[in-house]
């Protein structure tokens, strides 16, 4: 099982910018306490609260941590992709989903990826996060590159690599 899950990530977010929200508070009512005293020192709570807030608007964490998924796990998801395309991993269930094995289950979310084929094309989504219903964003590989903008699906997407896009779902 995942560490959060799509129900409960929302409510410890929630969690988090309340803590987050009663720490400024303190800070601020700490600056105007201690101003008087020592104009540094009571500064400083509230320039860490600000660095932080500038640092979680700013920063694209998601997106680094996504580089960095990619990065790491790449050579290991072509070697699922040739399994795939060489017909040695096919367990197909009805829904085109393909459990992977142990050695690559921490490529996709659930250790499963989305196998989508056409005549001579093939598309495999590793998962990066799975939605309750329909909701989904991962990492998905092409036979060929393809213009994915013309899909309703589709939120977002972002050609990765020749071949691989990162893709996100409404």
């Amino acid at each position: 099982m995942e560490i959060t899950t799509p129900l409960g990530e929302p409510i410890i977010e929630w969690i988090i910018f309340g803590c987050f929200a009663i720490a400024t508070l303190f800070s601020i009512i700490h600056f105007f306490r201690k101003f008087k005293l020592s104009k540094i020192k009571a500064s400083i709570p509230v320039l860490i609260q600000l660095v932080t807030m500038l640092m979680i608007l700013f920063i694209p964490f998601t997106n680094i941590v996504m580089n960095m998924d990619f990065r790491q796990n790449y050579e290991q998801r072509l070697e699922v992709v040739s399994l795939i395309e060489s017909g040695k991993l096919n367990d197909t269930d009805d829904n085109g989903l393909i459990t992977l094995p142990k050695k690559y289950h921490h490529l996709s979310r659930g250790g499963e990826v989305l196998i989508a084929r056409t005549d001579s094309d093939i598309e495999i989504l590793f998962y990066t996060f799975r939605g309750v219903l329909d909701r989904f964003s991962g990492f998905l590989y092409t036979t060929k590159n393809m213009d994915l903008e013309s899909r309703d699906d589709l939120k977002q997407i972002q050609n990765i690599k020749d071949h691989w896009y990162w893709i996100s779902s409404y």
